[in-house]
């Protein structure tokens, strides 16, 4: 049953190069090889109890064995007869567990060989889902990359943009007399230091604030790291 079902499971390994494993290949190997292990434990066991008993009923029938008071059954042709044919059976059946216990052990062998080939092939799969991970991984970092670069050359026209969408510098229409003809006076410009004053206070404590929290993330993420190793090391 063990041959049949290990090599129904595996031939698509062999007959296809395209074959990816799952888990699931793996751990049925791995039992089938617990099985085949069992199995030679269990013919080595076997072939040791008929050696015993087979020595046991030669040993009856020894002359020369001083521990034997069986004279009787000795000289008994029938008993003799008996016996040996006794003794032709346990030697059968020793060489059936022997020749059973030699298949088990190669079946063993090409269990051992065919979990090796399922756990290279989960290895190869490992890989290239990993090296596709990488792959995608460093175009994530080129395309952050570039738009980083793009946020910094902006940084300067954004942050020009919002300074001047503020209160603080205004630019306004002149609305009286003569405005949109030649004696107009045209657009105005007016400046508002409180509204600076304003702007200062609230975006220096903000831009302080979130430096420092930035700063608190980088040194907790640092001594996390540190204790992770100190506690591999010990």
């Amino acid at each position: 049953m063990l041959t049949p079902a290990l090599l129904s499971q595996t031939a698509k390994f062999l007959q296809a190069s395209d074959f990816e494993p799952d888990a699931d290949n793996f751990l049925f190997v791995q039992k089938k090889e617990d099985d085949t292990n069992k199995a030679m434990m269990m013919l080595d066991a076997n072939v040791s109890i008929l050696e015993s008993i087979h020595s046991f009923y030669q040993g009856l029938m020894d002359v020369n064995n001083p521990n034997t008071n069986f004279d009787p059954l000795r000289h008994s042709s029938a008993c003799r007869d008996a016996l040996a044919d006794f003794a032709l059976q346990m030697r059968e059946f020793t060489h059936d567990f022997r020749m059973h216990g030699a298949r088990a052990r190669t079946l063993a062998k090409i269990t051992a060989d065919r979990k090796d080939l399922v756990q290279q092939k989960l290895q190869a799969h490992t890989n290239s889902v990993m090296e596709s991970l990488t792959i995608q991984s460093q175009r994530e970092a080129v395309n952050m990359r570039i738009i980083s670069v793009l946020g910094f050359l902006l940084l300067p026209a954004t942050f020009v943009s919002t300074f001047f969408s503020t209160d603080v510098v205004k630019y306004q229409k002149d609305d009286g007399p003569g405005a949109g003809g030649d004696g107009g006076q045209g657009p105005r410009e007016s400046y508002s230091p409180l509204a600076m004053e304003r702007w200062v206070e609230v975006a220096l404590p903000m831009t302080v604030l979130t430096f420092a929290a930035a700063y608190m993330m980088v040194y907790w993420e640092r001594v996390r790291r540190w204790t992770r190793l100190l506690a591999c090391t010990k």
